[in-house]
């Protein structure tokens, strides 16, 4: 191993260390089985894949979720409209629950990916559109305010 390569596995090791201190601190985190439980329940977290890109007219959003059914997504803005939260669950097939996994890569559990918007955002005109397991967000922009003269009396 290289002296590059150690320091980059040292390194991976303490931001992961430091990630699941975190987890344990909010209380998401159990060292038994490296998963998170919330309210006793076992959960895994994962961030799925997304683009975000911008042009004149608006802010364009792909996000990857194979596997996920369009109903058990959900897409809402909050605070004040400035944060854009896209969230929800894989389940794992009750079929193959039991048993022995010899390969597993595929991912279960819950997904959320946050967005903070600019100011500039027109929240009422949003689409979403969702094919072939990719999400598209169309986050059309407001039209510039143009400033007005105002007289003085």
């Amino acid at each position: 191993m290289t002296r590059y390569s150690e320091e980059l596995h040292n390194f991976e090791h303490k931001l992961k260390n430091a990630f699941d201190d975190f987890l344990k601190r909010i209380g998401l985190y159990s060292d038994e089985n490296k998963e998170s439980h919330y309210k006793n329940k076992k959960i895994t977290f994962f961030n799925p894949k997304l683009d975000f890109h911008e042009n004149d007219k608006e802010y364009v959003v792909f996000t990857e979720l194979p596997g996920v059914k369009k109903e058990e997504i959900c897409v809402d803005l909050i605070d004040n409209d400035r944060v854009l939260n896209i969230s929800g669950e894989i389940k794992q097939d009750e079929k193959l629950e039991k048993g022995k996994a010899h390969i597993e890569e595929r991912r279960y559990g819950c997904f959320r990916r946050s967005i903070v918007l600019s100011e500039n955002v027109n929240p009422d005109n949003i689409t979403a559109k969702f094919h072939d397991g990719v999400l598209k967000l169309i986050i059309p922009k407001r039209e510039p305010t143009k400033s007005k003269k105002v007289s003085i009396q």
